[in-house]
């Protein structure tokens, strides 16, 4: 009985993961760009036409010598001509610290997802998700 509990157990699994995995896969385009120039804008509202989605960087957190914030100057209007739903992007330099509430790091990634977020809100752009993007090495990860 119980073997056939672990068997059932075993193919439902795969038929749900099997659901789960099907389907054409989504394609984003990263926008890692600091500085927006016109060939930017172009390639966002005249070549994303074969993406489901534009990732656009909006800010980077240093922490090498405290804590510094920089923000691309990312033109939403040309996010928005696109008619491409934007994940935002917050790059997060090497840090060796904990990421609790009152860190000035994590402070600082709080005040750039605001401020993109506001952003791309008042140009009417749709955000389909927020990323950090953070190299943290697996032993680190509890911190």
């Amino acid at each position: 009985m119980c073997g056939a509990v672990v068997l059932l157990s075993a193919c439902a699994w795969w038929w749900v993961r099997a659901e789960q995995t099907s389907g054409p896969m989504a394609q984003s385009a990263y926008v890692w760009q600091r500085q927006w120039s016109d060939a930017t804008r172009r390639a966002v509202t005249d070549e994303s036409a074969g993406f489901d989605e534009l990732l656009i960087l909006v800010a980077e957190v240093e922490t090498a010598d405290g804590v510094k914030t920089s923000t691309s100057n990312v033109d939403f209007a040309a996010v928005k001509r696109s008619g491409k739903p934007a994940g935002l992007v917050i790059r997060v330099g090497s840090y060796r610290g904990a990421f609790d509430a009152s860190a000035p790091v994590t402070q600082a990634v709080h005040a750039a997802a605001e401020g993109a977020l506001k952003r791309a809100s008042q140009a009417g752009v749709k955000v389909s998700q927020l990323q950090i993007d953070f190299d943290c090495p697996t032993r680190r990860l509890a911190e």
